[in-house]
């Protein structure tokens, strides 16, 4: 695994805040760190399910952090991108192309594509499409 710094994931999640509220943002990270600490609490391991947000979406603890380093991971395949002119790709699970502002949706809970957008236009992007 490719360690991420807290930079890279503040930026993530700065840009993650611009196409969702802070509170949905926060909401998802509440409810998997509440979960883990519980499970510690409990003597369990720190890994569990935490509930469904759909009938076909499920969060464990560790899906906040999966979804924050997937989201750098979207940004750094822009920051790839800008660098040299080139194309990138960052192939992530969930995809994040399907959440709404509000509604998680098939399968994504953040729209990656939207924030990587976001991040573009803010170092130095002129056009997205």
């Amino acid at each position: 695994m490719v360690s991420v710094g807290r930079e890279e994931l503040s930026a993530a999640r700065a840009a993650l805040t611009k196409v969702h509220s802070d509170e949905y943002v926060a909401r998802f990270e509440e409810k998997c760190g509440r979960s883990r600490e519980a499970r510690i609490a409990e003597g369990r391991p720190p890994l569990g399910f935490v509930g469904n947000i759909d009938e076909d979406t499920y969060l464990t603890t560790e899906s906040f952090g999966v979804f924050m380093r997937a989201a750098t991971s979207w940004n750094g395949a822009v920051d790839a991108a800008m660098a040299d002119g080139g194309a990138a790709l960052a192939l992530v699970r969930p995809p994040g192309h399907h959440a709404t502002r509000t509604l998680a949706n098939g399968f994504c809970v953040f729209n990656f594509a939207a924030a990587s957008a976001v991040h573009a236009l803010a170092a130095g992007g002129k056009r997205v499409s």
